[in-house]
């Protein structure tokens, strides 16, 4: 069973009248052309808006990404600023405490922990501020 489906011709006639071009084109686009011309201008105004929004989201992205920057370059500048004697101070006073806890463990007559990078870097190896500042 094949449907048969109404077709409505249209004939575009020049300003002569001696050349016509007939169409054949369904009859329901004729009857409904309304409808079909306000879907395509819907779709174009819903395309506009998207690209608008597009557009609106990628320079409020671009912002987010500048304070990004902005926030994180502060803090490189704040990391700059680590007071390296106090860190090497630190490390002194653990290897101070390693060696009484190792001294400790001899006079028991128990193996001593190895102290060697056992804490962390060794004095040599801590950089100074202006090492640090120069990454």
């Amino acid at each position: 069973m094949t449907k048969k489906r109404n077709k409505t011709t249209v004939i575009f006639v020049n300003k002569n009248q001696n050349s016509n071009k007939p169409i054949q084109i369904p009859t329901s686009y004729v009857l409904h052309w309304k409808k079909i011309i306000l879907g395509f201008i819907a779709a174009f105004f819903l395309l506009i808006l998207s690209v608008f929004y597009l557009i609106h989201s990628h320079k409020n992205t671009l912002l987010a990404n500048n304070k990004l920057i902005r926030a994180l370059s502060e803090n490189k500048r704040k990391l700059a600023v680590i007071d390296t004697s106090a860190l090497k101070k630190h490390y002194q006073s653990i290897d101070k405490k390693l060696l009484t806890i190792n001294q400790y463990l001899r006079a028991r007559g128990l193996k001593p922990i190895l102290a060697k990078n056992a804490g962390g870097e060794s004095n040599d190896e801590i950089l100074s501020n202006e090492e640090i500042t120069a990454f």
